[in-house]
């Protein structure tokens, strides 16, 4: 079944003529290196298809072994790399190289194949670069990754943690390692579950006196913090707009034009959206029973760096709070500017116009 489903693979990539190849590096249940491969072509009834045709077994990742995988499997479905028009990897250096990376040694054998940067992980690496940018959304994430870790890995501490939640509750979700797009369900799992965990921790301190009582009394004083619930909140607000953009982006019939219009539209500063979450976040805090927001003290910056200029003091809360869900707004806009700007994505955007042009004028033979 498998080598029929590929020979019908195989012929409508003979069919089709011209084809973007798609490859990624994976490691499977064994500990075993493999590639996975991915060829995008139009059919000839003008259906665009992403079409996964296998893993293959690779003894190492460098540029030159995975050439010469691509080119073994170029050869098993009788394709010629001079009709290569795309290739799309990670950022890797093994991959992306502009020296002697895979889209390099492919493009110095055909110029006309354009790399592009997988569009779903650049939009990861994006959020994940804003987020390393602000330090308390950078610490909140890293506070619940160690304190779900520190649950999960003990069944005695999560059978414990059960205990405090009610039979409809749902249980905490690790955060995913790799996808910063898909760890909605972890932060939407700690904030479901906020209550049920300073109870937890309190008890947990009270009753184990080793260093797993003491680690549960930092998260305890952690989380009853203000700064800490907001920048729970805010980025299950940032990675909300993140995960639908990358379910979005996923599209095999999506243009780049198209995409890149997606992402800037998507992410943008709205002061309603920061009134009515601060509102939320001010009412549930209380009713947990969380610390009142406070402003942080400022350290004053020396004098022989800012010329003696008095420093701006925040006049409320609120202020300081909106000035932080910015920070992480503009910082996101930013790092999806660079990361979705780049002279492959203007030829391709080049190309998508003169092609609709062409469509909509009827002068299609000028494409030719």
């Amino acid at each position: 079944m498998a080598l029929s489903l590929l020979r019908s693979y195989k012929q409508d990539l003979i069919d089709a003529k011209y084809f973007a190849i798609m490859l990624d590096e994976t490691t499977d249940t064994s500990n075993k290196e493999q590639a996975s491969f991915c060829f995008r072509y139009v059919s000839t009834d003008l259906i665009v298809n992403e079409t996964f045709v296998g893993y293959y077994e690779t003894s190492a990742t460098d540029a030159d072994t995975l050439y010469k995988l691509t080119d073994d499997v170029l050869k098993r479905f009788q394709l010629c790399l001079e009709n290569c028009r795309g290739q799309c990897f990670d950022g890797a250096s093994n991959m992306a190289g502009h020296i002697s990376g895979l889209q390099k040694r492919i493009s110095d054998v055909e110029p006309r194949a354009l790399y592009v940067h997988c569009i779903s992980h650049s939009l990861s690496l994006a959020f994940q670069d804003s987020v390393a940018a602000i330090p308390l959304c950078h610490d909140a994430l890293n506070l619940m990754k160690d304190l779900t870790n520190s649950i999960h890995e003990s069944p005695k501490r999560l059978t414990w943690f059960t205990g405090f939640q009610d039979s409809d509750s749902k249980m905490l979700r690790p955060l995913c390692p790799m996808r910063l797009t898909m760890r909605i369900s972890s932060i939407q799992s700690v904030i479901n579950n906020y209550s049920e965990l300073l109870l937890f921790l309190e008890d947990m301190s009270e009753k184990v006196h080793s260093d797993a009582g003491s680690k549960s009394n930092g998260y305890l004083q952690q989380l009853q913090t203000f700064s800490t619930f907001f920048a729970l909140q805010l980025l299950l607000a940032v990675f909300t707009q993140s995960e639908s953009l990358a379910h979005s982006l996923q599209s095999p019939k999506l243009s780049l034009t198209k995409a890149q219009s997606m992402v800037v539209w998507n992410i943008a500063r709205d002061e309603k959206k920061f009134n009515e979450m601060w509102a939320v976040v001010v009412e549930e805090s209380t009713t947990i029973g969380i610390d009142k927001p406070v402003l942080p003290h400022r350290r004053r910056t020396p004098r022989h760096l800012d010329g003696g200029a008095e420093p701006y003091h925040d006049n409320s809360c609120e202020e300081f709070y909106r000035q932080l869900y910015y920070s992480v707004i503009d910082a996101a806009l930013c790092c999806l500017q660079s990361r979705f700007h780049n002279p492959a994505f203007d030829i391709a955007r080049d190309i998508e116009a003169a092609v609709v042009q062409a469509i909509n004028t009827g002068n299609v033979t000028s494409l030719e």
